[in-house]
């Protein structure tokens, strides 16, 4: 690990290692420099650099088959929850307000028949008093 800043009083400007005798002190990574800046700690890399083939750590899991198998579960995983929240909204009136923004069909509908059974009452009730 290195205390590194990016030295920008140059045209190009590029990070530049301050103290490279970093100690690691309950969790943090402490050192010393010479000025008050911006710094960042640098850990070296995975790949080798060089654009030839990466040792192991350059994987997730270790190897290139389980990173595809994990990008796999995951896309699966979350295909796996659009699909029961669809379920779901369709099934659970108040999930399918929610999602479409409105009331459900079976409520709708269920309002339309209050109305007409508040209208025939109505009729009726005109009916009896003539």
């Amino acid at each position: 690990a290195c205390l590194a800043f990016i030295e920008n009083e140059t045209s190009d400007p590029r990070w530049r290692c301050e103290d490279e005798t970093l100690e690691e002190k309950r969790g943090l990574w402490c050192g010393t420099t010479r000025h008050l800046t911006s710094f960042a700690v640098l850990f070296s890399g995975a790949s080798d650099g060089g654009g030839g083939k990466s040792d192991s750590s350059a994987w997730i899991t270790g190897a290139m088959e389980g990173d595809v198998a994990l990008a796999g579960a995951c896309i699966g995983g979350v295909c796996l929850v659009c699909i029961v929240v669809a379920v779901l909204a369709d099934r659970v009136p108040y999930l399918n307000r929610l999602i479409r923004g409105g009331d459900s069909e079976a409520a709708i509908a269920r309002y339309q028949q209050r109305i007409r059974d508040e209208e025939l009452r109505r009729l009726e009730d005109q009916t009896v008093k003539n």
